[in-house]
């Protein structure tokens, strides 16, 4: 009986390996996350008839407030602002990480300049109200 050597066990793995690596080629990951809902559910399905409506925001609320009179620099608009931001910040269910506004320190301007970058909080704390 001849002795089975390491090429010809080689070349019985790779022969039964060969369908399964083959295959294993072509799968394609699908993450979608429409699929992994129950689309069944009548949220759902109003939250799939507005898709279009609801693109990139995820749960996202944002909140727009504009000066038709003037600029952003207008007095009565940044108090208008910081009330609005106010009320924000303080409503249940809000996290506060994510809050962008003029009036946060965590909204920064950036410049680049011959030294490198500088930069600090759009309103700066003498500006902030107490």
């Amino acid at each position: 009986m001849p002795r089975a050597t390491i090429q010809d066990e080689c070349r019985v793995f790779t022969k039964d390996c060969e369908q399964p690596v083959s295959q294993a080629l072509h799968l394609r990951v699908n993450a979608s996350y429409e699929q992994m809902l129950p689309q069944s559910y009548p949220y759902m399905q109003n939250y799939l008839a507005h898709l279009r409506d609801l693109s990139a925001l995820g749960n996202t609320v944002r909140i727009s407030v504009e000066n038709t009179d003037g600029d952003i620099f207008d007095p009565a608009y940044l108090d208008v602002l910081a009330k609005v931001t106010d009320k924000v910040m303080v409503t249940k269910g809000v996290n506060r990480g994510w809050v962008k506004s003029l009036w946060l320190p965590t909204v920064r301007w950036t410049d680049v300049t011959a030294q490198g970058y500088a930069g600090g909080p759009v309103m700066p704390c003498r500006l902030l109200p107490i």
